[in-house]
């Protein structure tokens, strides 16, 4: 048998309401990261709709966080949110923010600058970073991409070789430089950079395309072919550099030749 005394009883009666503020203070504070992990989860799963109601939760949380915020930029950019997106990141940006958060906030502003087809802002806005001394992989994936679509293709090519030696392994980056060199009309070097690329089985389309693309110059009409298949089966977003219909006009342009 068990006896309690009077204090262990009166004790009790004030642990239980303070344990239960101190749940709910957990709740309240964290909510954001809820909400967030919520809809990470739903959004992997394919359920956009809900994903989005839960990331506009999480953003819309007293205690939500730059990063948090960020993040959700990224995902309505995904969607083709960019008004929304463009409001959300300049308005982080004229907070007081860590140096990680601003980094991040300006690489997806760089992403709206692009989709809007201002891409001299967008380099505008990486070449103030790299001016600053910041040099990471996203930074030289996204103003390397850049440059090649700002048609200064030899500009392009001295920082997409200063990229490649940053990462000689990041298949975005050699995706550039394979890209560069198409651009460029050297073939026989994109191919060379691509021989390196693809056996990593890279998850983005550009990669496959332009391969493609230069294998049809040498001819390689079968391997192209099934480089562009392989192209069909990423991942698109409103931020895929190509198209599905773009990949689809290409192959059915190389069926015309075989």
């Amino acid at each position: 048998m068990t006896y309690y005394r009077l204090g262990d009883i009166k004790m009790s009666k004030y642990l239980i309401p303070i344990v239960l503020v101190a749940i709910l203070y957990f709740f309240y504070r964290f909510m954001p990261f809820i909400y967030f992990i919520m809809a990470n989860k739903k959004y992997n799963s394919g359920d956009i709709e809900d994903a989005l109601k839960f990331y506009e939760k999480a953003y819309n949380s007293k205690h939500s966080t730059p990063t948090i915020k960020i993040m959700y930029s990224y995902v309505l950019l995904r969607q083709a949110y960019t008004d929304k997106a463009e409001r959300i990141l300049k308005e982080i940006l004229s907070q007081k923010i860590s140096q990680k958060d601003k980094i991040s906030a300006i690489l997806n502003l760089s992403l709206v600058s692009w989709k809007k087809n201002d891409i001299n802002e967008a380099i505008s806005l990486l070449e103030g970073l790299y001016k600053d001394g910041i040099k990471t992989s996203v930074l030289y994936q996204n103003l390397g991409y850049y440059l090649i679509l700002s048609g200064d293709y030899n500009k392009a090519i001295e920082f997409n070789l200063e990229a490649y030696d940053y990462s000689k392994d990041d298949p975005s980056l050699l995706d550039n430089l394979a890209m560069n060199y198409y651009f460029l009309d050297d073939y026989s070097k994109a191919l060379e950079i691509y021989n390196k690329l693809i056996p990593m089985k890279p998850q983005f389309s550009t990669a496959y395309y332009y391969y493609a693309k230069t294998l049809v110059y040498f001819e390689n009409y079968t391997e192209a072919l099934d480089a562009l298949n392989k192209a069909l089966n990423c991942r698109f977003s409103f931020l895929s550099a190509v198209s599905k219909e773009d990949i689809e006009n290409e192959i059915n342009q190389i069926k015309l030749l075989v």
